[in-house]
């Protein structure tokens, strides 16, 4: 039996967000004005060439900053169920404490993808794990080598807006879990009545190519094999949703 198809197709009109147009069907923002990846993830990405800081800069923010008492890193990791720990894949892993924290749970195998090459010794050393391995290139294209199933968590925290294809994006992170295989994403998101209260920084149209309802995702989610969909928030524009492969 076909199994009939939920996620919103779009229909994008103009709003009143500079550079962005809205989906009149299930709220989901889309940039005008984004760029290719290629211009912006080089060894710049992380510099005052992009507003980004250093990528110590990020590592203060993930591991001291917090928001209602907690970290951003320890917020995910208060998230994960996934009691397998197999192996866990972090998307776009910068500034690389995120593994560390990964490898302190006992996963058997912890990796990361991050596009540009240049900040490999910076990330293993804040990973304070000589053995993590580092792939470099852009997800999902990089992984396409990858054998299915070898995973029993994909963490992609702040780049699922970056994407310009998020079902290609969704398609692999299903097709690299293993079944009952974890899926977390952190990204700003937005509900169909209106802004949620994100703050006008997260609409930034030169990267973020989608500002995604929670609608949107939830169907996104579903037709990509997913089940048990949870949403939280660590703070406003940092939203999560978890998820379990069929």
């Amino acid at each position: 039996m076909e199994t009939q198809m939920t996620t919103c197709r779009h229909t994008f009109f103009p709003c009143d967000v500079p550079q962005y147009e809205r989906c009149s069907i299930c709220g989901t923002y889309h940039s005008l004005g984004a760029l290719d990846p290629k211009e912006i993830y080089d060894k710049d990405y992380w510099s005052e060439k992009w507003g980004h800081g250093t990528i110590q800069d990020q590592n203060y923010n993930v591991e001291k900053h917090l928001e209602n008492g907690v970290s951003k890193n320890e917020f995910v990791i208060s998230l994960i169920w996934d009691r397998d720990r197999t192996a866990a894949l972090e998307i776009a892993c910068s500034p690389g404490s995120l593994l560390k924290r990964l490898h302190e749970l006992d996963y058997l195998g912890v990796n990361g993808i991050e596009v540009d090459p240049a900040y490999e010794k910076e990330i293993l050393e804040m990973a304070h794990y000589s053995n993590i391995g580092l792939e470099f290139g852009y997800f999902p294209e990089v992984t396409k080598g990858h054998e299915p199933g070898r995973n029993s968590l994909v963490l992609g925290l702040d780049i699922f807006e970056h994407a310009h294809d998020p079902e290609a994006f969704l398609a692999e992170c299903h097709r690299l879990l293993k079944p009952n295989g974890q899926l977390l994403l952190m990204m700003p998101m937005v509900e169909i009545s209106g802004r949620r209260n994100l703050p006008d920084r997260f609409f930034h149209p030169i990267e973020h190519v989608y500002i995604h309802s929670q609608d949107h995702i939830l169907r996104l989610l579903l037709d990509h094999g997913f089940t048990a969909i949870k949403f939280d928030r660590w703070t406003a524009g940092h939203e999560t949703v978890t998820a379990r492969k069929l």
